[in-house]
């Protein structure tokens, strides 16, 4: 008995040092990528819109929004079988806020579906991206954008479970796309783009998990040097997340709508 117990505990610490190493590479990788963004040079979109016209060039666009937003948001489970014991769909309205700069998006959102289950959702992360521009025309570029994605999503129901119910997810993305600029005059454009992401989920930051991929559409109209350095923008976002867990009972499929309105500076 004590060799048997002996030999379990040592698979046991085994597979530990190897879900902490998978963890560390994981980590690493990530780091590495986001790194490679930031150093790929960036040569600067709105400044491609003033080649050839001087009466441009005294107007400096602003490089950084704020916005805050509505979003009805469709969080269902996709699994086979019967649903889980505390179902965690959540179908309602969430609250949401995004910093955009040149390199670093930061989003927030938060909801609480107050039907008969009470499910309360919550999101937060990171974009670390570039454009890479494909050319240099004076009214429009098209550019390859490049992107690392961080995100931290947990879905709960308040009435019913307990933490090992609950949707807790971390994931780490890698993607690309395509994308527009439009300008529009020589304070407005129009900004669209499409990415496809995929990468690796985690459940409470651990080293288990499986796969998620998602898929956004953006939209962006701004206007620039409205007051000094200040402008607007409003924002359209569509996106459709799947999360591929081993456990299925944490299968779930994210689609939305998000709505925004904001400042940059």
């Amino acid at each position: 008995m004590r060799v048997q117990s002996f030999i379990g505990c040592s698979n046991t610490l085994r597979k530990g040092k190897g879900s902490q190493k998978r963890s560390q590479i994981h980590t690493f990788i990530m780091i590495a990528l986001a790194l490679a963004i930031i150093l790929i040079p960036n040569h600067s979109i709105a400044q491609m819109f003033s080649v050839g016209d001087q009466t441009d060039r005294v107007v400096r666009p602003s490089s950084n929004t704020l916005m805050i937003g509505l979003a009805p948001m469709d969080f269902s489970w996709k699994g086979d079988g019967i649903n889980p014991n505390v179902p965690l769909d959540y179908k309602d309205l969430m609250f949401r806020a995004v910093l955009e700069s040149p390199t670093l998006n930061v989003h927030l959102a938060y909801g609480k579906n107050m039907g008969s289950s009470k499910i309360s959702a919550f999101n937060i992360g990171a974009t670390v991206s570039n454009k890479l521009a494909l050319n240099r025309g004076a009214k429009t570029t098209a550019y390859i954008p490049v992107r690392l994605i961080t995100d931290w999503r947990t879905v709960r129901n308040t009435t019913r479970g307990n933490s090992n119910d609950e949707f807790q997810q971390s994931s780490f993305l890698v993607g690309s796309g395509v994308g527009t600029i439009v300008r529009v005059n020589r304070k407005q454009s129009l900004d669209f783009s499409t990415n496809a992401n995929y990468g690796y989920s985690a459940r409470s930051f651990g080293a288990e998990g499986g796969q998620t991929a998602l898929l956004d559409i953006k939209a962006r109209y701004m206007i620039d040097n409205l007051s000094r350095s200040l402008g607007l923008s409003f924002g359209y976002d569509y996106t459709f997340q799947d999360y591929y867990i081993d456990n299925a009972q944490f299968e779930y499929r994210l689609s939305g709508h998000s709505i925004f309105v904001g400042i940059r500076f």
